[in-house]
């Protein structure tokens, strides 16, 4: 099994452009790859999702539930999830959930000594047992096989 396989969905490949062309967010530009211009939205839709993402960049790490963040764009909750759902293809949950498994990837590459909990926990995750599920499901393995593996490198 390779463990630098990750497995990354249109959600990245349709951030980045946005994050480097628009937003430039050079913490999370590292973290996603892609482009945003096979959308189809209108000027607000794409306001409100560029206000939204520019909002996750900056603040993925914390618990931020998904009404204080449409609270802070000036959209209703359900009206958010829907705009996410229909343009990026996943939920609130599964754009955080990735952004903080590629930051602990990263992390994972840049600071090969570092503790697993260490990681973890500067991803944003609560606890180990949390981040290791989700860990998994987007890489295919745990995250001590992935930092296992890069040491073996």
């Amino acid at each position: 099994m390779s463990v630098f396989f990750y497995r990354p969905n249109d959600f990245c490949h349709k951030l980045i452009e946005l994050f480097l062309a628009q937003i430039n967010i050079r913490e999370v530009g590292g973290c996603i790859a892609a482009c945003f211009r096979g959308l189809t939205v209108d000027n607000e839709r794409l306001q409100c999702l560029q206000k939204a993402l520019r909002h996750i960049a900056e603040n993925y790490r914390s618990q931020m539930p998904l009404q204080t963040l449409a609270g802070q764009i000036g959209i209703s909750p359900s009206h958010l999830c829907a705009l996410f759902k229909s343009q990026l293809n996943n939920s609130y949950k599964q754009i955080i959930a990735e952004l903080k498994v590629e930051n602990a990837r990263q992390l994972f590459i840049s600071q090969p000594l570092a503790r697993v909990s260490d990681i973890a926990h500067k991803s944003g995750f609560g606890d180990i047992s949390h981040f290791e599920k989700v860990f998994k499901r987007f890489t295919d393995c745990t995250p001590r096989a992935f930092k296992n593996a890069l040491s073996q490198t």
